[in-house]
């Protein structure tokens, strides 16, 4: 079976369902995710000392809470831009009196959510407990009269912020004119250039 009709399939479950399906597929990955280095890691600080344990669990915490803020950002923006560009073929294939072509969008909003919430998590994480836990040293530098503190445990967190909207903003694009490539070279079938 191709993966397009798995996602098709996927895609094709009633809202609710299709929720309690991926809400179940997540809560897997995470467990198995966590099943990898859990034992392992708490192993580790229990060895350095006890009373880093709860230096472990603030880590653990702040891992996975990032994971699903991340999720659902990347997953409300590509569902949004997955209705936007379905809605335009759509229109496109009415304008040129073609049957409407099914493409996935919460599928695959939902499987690209969750590969970027497991490759940026633990990056994301570090800086965010570094803001948390920030700190000002009392010396300014001379430039723009800021704490030496803000350098140190602010400003990159604030950074990878922008830098994260920008990626996701360049990614998005980056799909869309994929998408519309993949939606136009599966369906392309005597449809005049001219049009688009």
């Amino acid at each position: 079976m191709k993966i397009l009709d798995i996602l098709d399939k996927f895609d094709k479950m009633k809202t609710r369902t299709f929720f309690i399906v991926a809400a179940v597929v997540f809560l897997v990955a995470i467990a198995i995710a966590v099943a990898f280095n859990f034992n392992i890691e708490l192993l580790e600080i229990g060895e350095i000392g006890e009373q880093y344990t709860s230096i472990f669990w603030t880590n653990f915490f702040v891992e996975y809470a990032a994971m699903f803020v991340i999720f659902g950002v990347v997953f409300l923006s590509l569902f949004l831009t997955n209705s936007i560009i379905i809605k335009n073929l759509n229109k496109f294939f009415k304008d040129e009196k073609r049957e409407p072509v099914r493409l996935p969008n919460k599928s695959i909003a939902f499987f690209i959510a969750l590969v970027a919430a497991f490759f940026i998590k633990e990056f994301a994480s570090q800086n965010i407990l570094l803001y948390l836990n920030s700190t000002f040293f009392a010396a300014e530098e001379h430039v723009f009269g800021k704490d030496i503190g803000y350098y140190i445990f602010q400003r990159p967190f604030l950074i990878d912020m922008c830098n994260f909207a920008k990626g996701l903003i360049l990614s998005l694009i980056v799909y869309t004119l994929g998408y519309y490539v993949v939606a136009f070279g599966t369906c392309f079938n005597g449809i005049e250039l001219k049009h688009l």
